[in-house]
């Protein structure tokens, strides 16, 4: 779990691998090609995404990519990755923050 300061606008960077079903390998998911790339930040208590943007891509070949956005207010929150390759969609999730408030909150 990562830990953020609510209203800072930053970069939240992601490295998006595959798992080898046979021996368990992980390897870097490779985004060439690929159609789009969109974060979605959740509330826990809620199924309305309270962040959704894109990602740009940093670098293809190491599967890392990453979303500039403005952190909401304190709370525990969930986020997904999803990658579109034509018409398939893949989601890289289980991405779990916790948001702080300002030190003057």
């Amino acid at each position: 779990m990562s830990n953020l300061v609510q209203d800072d606008r930053q970069y939240l960077e992601f490295y998006l691998y595959d798992k080898n079903p046979l021996n368990g390998a992980t390897v870097p998911h490779t985004l060439t090609g690929i159609s789009s790339i969109n974060f979605y930040m959740y509330s826990y208590d809620s199924d309305v995404a309270t962040i959704s943007t894109t990602c740009s891509v940093e670098d293809a070949t190491l599967g890392c990519c990453k979303a500039f956005v403005t952190i909401p207010v304190a709370g525990r929150y969930k986020a997904e990755v999803e990658v579109y390759e034509g018409s398939q969609r893949l989601t890289w999730g289980k991405i779990y923050y916790t948001v702080e408030g300002d030190l003057g909150d």
